[in-house]
């Protein structure tokens, strides 16, 4: 599942993963966390400031009913990957990055999360 209130973003990470990955885009993080438990998602890639509901609301509510639910967090806001936000989420990716490294990422944390249970 991939969150981001910026149609550029989406659209980005939809073409960089698709050759690998299923993804269900949502721009608006309220209606992501009502969709979470009928999408089922695998990972949760999502970015940080959001308007309305912020990435952080949106994890941490996540969090609560799936503790394990991988994510990976995007901001263009890199001080977050150095803050005591970081234990929220198992990787950060600083905008703007390559279609390498969020593949690298992506396939990492798919690889070590495979246990979700919904």
């Amino acid at each position: 599942m991939l969150v981001d209130d910026q149609f550029v973003s989406r659209l980005l990470v939809t073409e960089i993963l698709k050759s690998d990955y299923e993804l269900v885009c949502y721009q608006d993080a309220r209606k992501a966390l009502g969709c979470f438990i009928k999408e089922k998602p695998d990972l949760l890639i999502t970015d940080l400031m959001m308007p309305m509901m912020s990435g952080f609301e949106l994890i941490e509510a996540i969090k609560r009913q799936f503790p394990h639910m991988p994510v990976l967090a995007v901001s263009a806001y890199s001080e977050y990957k150095n803050d005591g936000w970081t234990v929220m989420f198992e990787d950060f990716l600083a905008k703007p990055y390559s279609a390498g490294s969020l593949k690298r990422k992506v396939a990492r944390i798919m690889k070590q999360n495979t246990d979700i249970t919904y």
